[in-house]
């Protein structure tokens, strides 16, 4: 939804953190692909595009320096971990893990945990509206 605000490095340590993420909990989802490939849509990356892994999460603090696309990411990462149904307690943790990294406030998961949930409601309805 908000991923076209990165920049190229952005982009690219986003999806190394999407895969990071819903590998937390030991099962990948096919729904959970999906969402990745739709993602690499959304900014404009080729879907053969080979997503590298993060050899140390330290690294990230480099790459998202602005409160803007700390929030992204975390919005995003969470929104992801909604795909297959449930927002895990490893998904939770690793999410934890990326916002001591990037100094973002604890509370602020709760924030945006809330917007994604607001958000998936409404996109709910709005497909019983047109199914109906």
């Amino acid at each position: 939804m908000y991923l076209f605000h990165f920049d190229q490095k952005q982009k690219e340590t986003f999806l190394s953190l999407a895969l990071a993420l819903i590998e937390s909990n030991g099962i990948i989802d096919k729904e959970e692909i999906t969402q990745i490939h739709l993602m690499k849509n959304e900014m404009q990356i080729k879907s053969d595009y080979e997503i590298k892994r993060l050899d140390n999460l330290d690294s990230i603090v480099d790459v998202f320096h602005s409160s803007k696309s700390k929030m992204i990411c975390l919005m995003e990462l969470i929104g992801l971990s909604y795909i297959d149904g449930a927002f895990c307690q490893k998904e939770k943790d690793f999410i934890e893990i990326i916002c001591n990294k990037l100094s973002i406030p604890l509370e602020k998961i709760e924030i945006a945990d809330e917007w994604v949930n607001r958000i998936l409601s409404e996109t709910s309805k709005g497909y019983e509206i047109i199914n109906s």
